[in-house]
């Protein structure tokens, strides 16, 4: 520059830079990276994270599906019917007990390998007599979380020998005196029970894992119920001409031909034939009622025959619960049920 002194003088450079940008770039750089890693870390933990779900959805899936198939292999076995054969031998090998020493022990050595090692044999007394199996049936099997436990009813016999005296007369020289003598006497005790034996299946064996123990035999004789009954409201029933029309073709068509025919022969008045085919004859009707059906033109019949046997006087009432199609003044049986239950 040239001023008024005439004097020359340089002019300062001046600074390019923008600091406050530079700083501004630099933020901006750090937030970038900061993002990238908050991801890749947020990434690698959702993978990890995925990856363990995964793993537990896997183990979670494989044991219900062991414990399903444990489940079917144990229902598979337990309703084997080499169950019962099993369950039959301890039985035999169970209930008897010789009369003679020697045999028992035989007897307790084969009942013997029937068992769990540390399960007990039943432990036999000196007594004079024996113990008789007369008959044995399945029962029930109660399927328990790792075993079965079987239920056999039984009928044996205690037989016990028991010493007695009596006079008798005996000859001495030209007289008969009265003496005493001992004798022996089979003493015999019917009786019914039921063996309960807790079976343990091996593979494809099984193996008594408690000693096996009586109990009485329950009945299976519920208490008193009430019958089944027809669950429509007579309300709902249809008109009287209707209910005598159906009347009239049960008692002259249908049920004649059901007690006699063969079921090709009733093919054209049922959808599923069935017949009695001569086993019983129709004697008549005790009652019909006639409900509208959920069709045009079909009806719901609630009905009660009377069947007999052919050769002895023994009659039955039977019931039924009836669908029938009206076409052209006639009937075809829909659906047939032997039971006034049901809609």
């Amino acid at each position: 520059m040239i001023k008024n002194e005439n004097k020359v003088k340089r002019s300062k450079n001046e600074k390019r830079t923008l600091p406050q940008a530079k700083q501004v770039g630099r933020f901006a750089r750090f937030i970038v990276w900061a993002v990238i890693v908050i991801i890749c870390l947020t990434g690698t933990l959702g993978l990890l994270r995925a990856q363990n779900a995964l793993n537990k959805s896997k183990q979670a899936l494989a044991a219900v599906e062991d414990k399903h198939n444990n489940n079917y292999i144990d229902r598979s076995v337990y309703s084997s019917p080499k169950l019962t054969i099993f369950g039959e031998d301890v039985v035999k090998a169970y209930v008897p007990i010789s009369a003679n020493a020697d045999d028992r022990e035989k007897q307790a050595t084969e009942l013997a390998k029937y068992y769990a090692n540390g399960v007990s044999t039943p432990l036999v007394g000196d007594f004079k007599g024996r113990r008789d199996l007369n008959d044995y049936e399945l029962f029930n099997v109660v399927q328990e979380q790792n075993r079965a436990l079987m239920q056999y009813k039984i009928s044996y016999t205690n037989v016990v020998n028991e010493e007695k005296e009596r006079e008798v007369e005996k000859q001495k020289g030209d007289k008969k005196e009265k003496v005493k003598e001992k004798y022996n006497e089979d003493k015999a005790t019917d009786k019914q029970a039921l063996l309960n034996i807790p079976v343990k299946a091996v593979g494809n064996s099984f193996v008594v894992v408690e000693s096996p123990y009586f109990s009485a035999v329950p009945s299976l004789k519920g208490q008193k119920a009430k019958a089944i009954s027809n669950p429509y409201n007579d309300d709902q029933l249809v008109k009287t001409d209707r209910s005598d029309s159906v009347q009239k073709w049960l008692t002259d068509e249908f049920f004649p031909k059901y007690a006699s025919e063969t079921k090709a022969d009733m093919s054209y008045m049922m959808e599923k034939p069935e017949t009695l085919n001569g086993l019983q004859e129709f004697e008549g009707i005790d009652s019909v009622k006639v409900y509208p059906g959920k069709k045009k033109n079909e009806y719901t019949a609630k009905v009660i025959a009377t069947f007999s046997e052919k050769e002895i006087d023994v009659k039955q009432d039977i019931g039924f619960t009836m669908t029938l199609r009206e076409s052209d003044d006639k009937y075809f049986l829909e659906t047939m049920k032997h039971t006034l239950g049901g809609k």
